[in-house]
């Protein structure tokens, strides 16, 4: 007969193992995916041998397509042969030009000074919009007032009383001492008005790029000093005198020239790529008392003769301590391409120089190219003339992930002792670095702040001590310089008695020795203690796997853009209830994707594969070195290992400089168009401005 509690007691047990199963998962579940520390130990797979996936294929032959379509990836190129243009009255500007017209000269005239003037070293043909209106119809300052956010009425109406209030003067204003202090001979070869100086006041993007040109044009001082960087021997260093390339381009008879080929001329010798593997900082390179800097104040005084670099840094020094001696505040050194947000502009212009400023950085192809040579061309120039420097702050966080720089970050940050700083003040403050030519035509000014012998917590804005400017763009690397004056705050930060201008406090062996390593896959170099000081300054930042919409892959070792994702994925496994993304979804999603859905990711984004080969082509090494310089608790927390064993020096002997990733900015910009459709956008907006 049938009996149904017979039943149910058969199927109790069954129940009561699937009850126990359930918990179990859910309890695992919970734990690994919500508790950060577990989530670091499955950041970077130690021992993988897979280059393609974390976890095990269901293709073998994806890998090998993957491989194929690396290896389709054209190595960049340099277009460096130029035919020379007729002479016209327009702006115009083009690298291999001036390069190779410069280096030319110097090779039939050897000397030790260039022709320098900044029409021919930064792009300012956007101006021309304006020069070639009649004089008329060109924009006057009160015209681009209407287009500047004045938040008080005051403010409005003494720029309106003068226009000098905001930086700005109508050329035809200008005086015969102020036009030839301009290079000018009237004010028909400026355009409507000049901004001299920076302006507080935010405007849009296209005004702020008017306004910067302006400036580099007109009243932009000129560098103490050009280098040429060298990666096969010694470097070109010249010093420079104001005058344009015109004689030059009147004088040289041919109709073509190569800058690479002039340069190579003047390039000899070999050059040993050898960086330091580990650099051990005393702690006398953090000490910067006052008596220091009046005894260096004497030093120089006593000096019979100083050169252009020694006259800056002296005074730079007797401001800073007149600043200390007086009831004065610093005034702000640095300045950026502040813009007004809204109207579909979500940038703030908080990341660019004003005076350099070329556009917003809207293309993560351009953004990556940028920093890229920023990084690579900083840290090439710090080890070559023996300058201490190591990433910190976003960087260092992006380093730890998988050795490359966050996609959706464009802050670079390094630090350095403040003797170190006071030394690149001394010797390279204002030098414009250009690159290794045969890489590229970038070009790199070093600017040092003024009240860098200042080293309280600044209330004036001025935490940043000094900037590696790419002039092309106006992006720039941060610098700041690190020192022990205010050893009497150590106590409310556990004795950490080293810091900077802005609260970021250190101990000695947080920092040094600070050892050898790659970010983007170029050289540089990292802080002795990386998870303590990550973990203090960003808490969980070492583990969380999401920032914002992007989301990091296991598989590929990469950061990717849900969007990116949402094209590779079925639509139904990520839409949520209201419609949208659903990012929790998404994190789960992207570490189960097969191998067809990653191929057609790759091959459908160039820019992502170009991330995935970068990731790939240093992931081993960056396992091994996080195997040597972090360990585990139990509880599975990530902590720093001080051990500097001789396998870990093995590995930082194989760190070496390898070509660029990525093909240069001038390539990418100026032959193959990459700014064309931002030059269109920008001369349809500065022709829609009201012309009074």
């Amino acid at each position: 007969m049938y009996n149904k509690y017979s039943s149910i007691r058969k199927l109790r047990k069954p129940l009561i193992l699937l009850l126990i199963f359930n918990t179990l998962y859910l309890s695992f579940y919970h734990y690994f995916g919500n508790n950060d520390s577990q989530l670091t130990l499955l950041n970077i797979p130690l021992d993988s041998t897979n280059l393609l996936a974390e976890y095990a294929t269901t293709d073998a032959n994806y890998t090998k397509e993957v491989d194929e379509l690396i290896a389709s990836i054209e190595p960049p190129i340099v277009t460096s042969e130029y035919r020379i243009p007729k002479r016209t009255n327009q702006i115009f500007q083009d690298p291999r030009l001036t390069f190779g017209l410069i280096l030319n000269h110097v090779n039939q005239n050897p000397s030790s000074s260039i022709p320098f003037h900044w029409s021919d070293w930064v792009d300012l043909s956007l101006l021309n919009n304006q020069l070639n209106k009649p004089v008329e119809k060109r924009l006057k300052c009160l015209d681009i007032l209407n287009h500047i956010h004045l938040q008080f009425d005051k403010d409005r109406e003494l720029c309106r009383e003068n226009t000098r209030y905001f930086g700005c003067a109508d050329s035809e204003s200008l005086s015969a001492s102020e036009l030839q202090e301009y290079g000018v001979d009237s004010h028909e070869q400026l355009p409507g008005f000049i901004q001299f100086e920076h302006t507080v006041f935010s405007s849009t993007e296209y005004v702020r790029n008017l306004q910067g040109k302006t400036y580099v044009l007109a009243s932009m001082p000129i560098p103490y000093k050009v280098i040429f960087m060298n990666d096969k021997g010694e470097d070109l260093v010249f010093d420079v005198h104001k005058e344009r390339i015109d004689k030059l381009k009147d004088n040289y008879e041919k109709s073509k020239i190569d800058p690479v080929v002039e340069f190579e001329k003047l390039t000899q010798g070999s050059n040993s790529y050898k960086p330091k593997p580990i650099i051990d900082i005393p702690l006398s390179d953090f000490e910067y008392e006052k008596e220091f800097v009046l005894e260096s104040i004497k030093s120089l005084e006593a000096k019979p003769e100083l050169d252009q670099h020694q006259k800056s840094y002296l005074w730079s020094m007797k401001k800073s301590i007149a600043i200390q001696e007086s009831s004065d505040s610093e005034t702000r050194y640095f300045n950026e391409a502040t813009m007004t947000v809204g109207n579909g502009n979500e940038d703030s212009g908080w990341h660019y120089d004003w005076r350099f400023f070329n556009g917003k950085l809207r293309d993560g192809a351009r953004t990556a190219i940028i920093l890229e040579r920023l990084l690579r061309n900083w840290f090439r120039f710090t080890e070559k003339y023996g300058v201490v420097s190591w990433i910190a702050h976003g960087p260092l966080l992006s380093w730890y992930w998988n050795g490359a720089i966050f996609p959706y970050d464009n802050d670079l940050d390094v630090q350095m002792p403040i003797k170190q700083l006071a030394r690149l003040g001394e010797l390279y403050n204002q030098t414009l670095v250009v690159e290794d030519l045969r890489e590229g035509f970038g070009k790199y000014l070093i600017d040092v702040g003024t009240f860098i012998h200042n080293r309280d917590i600044s209330n004036d804005g001025n935490h940043i001590d000094a900037r590696f400017i790419d002039v092309d763009t106006g992006v720039y690397i941060d610098i700041t310089g690190l020192s022990n004056v205010l050893v009497n705050r150590a106590s409310r930060y556990d004795g950490r008695d080293i810091h900077d201008r802005r609260k970021h406090f250190y101990k000695l062996n947080d920092l040094a020795p600070v050892k050898l390593s790659m970010l983007n896959g170029v050289p540089c170099y990292i802080t002795n203690h990386i998870v303590q000081n990550l973990k203090r300054e960003y808490r969980s930042g070492i583990s969380r796997k999401q920032y914002q919409d992007y989301i990091f892959s296991n598989k590929l070792n990469i950061w990717v853009h849900t969007s990116v994702l949402a094209d590779a994925l079925e639509k139904n496994d990520y839409i949520n209830s209201s419609g949208n993304i659903s990012n929790l979804q998404m994190k789960f999603l992207i570490n189960e994707m097969t191998d067809d859905q990653i191929y057609q990711m790759l091959s459908n984004n160039n820019q992502l594969l170009l991330d995935y080969q970068l990731a790939r082509s240093v992931r081993k090494f960056h396992a091994k070195e996080l195997k040597y310089l972090t360990s585990f608790t139990n509880k599975g927390r990530a902590i720093d290992n001080d051990d500097i064993t001789e396998e870990y020096k093995n590995l930082l002997g194989t760190v070496t400089l390898h070509e660029p990733f990525r093909e240069s900015l001038f390539e990418y910009e100026r032959v193959n168009g990459g700014l064309d459709t931002f030059y269109e956008e920008y001369n349809r907006e500065i022709d829609s401005l009201t012309v009074s």
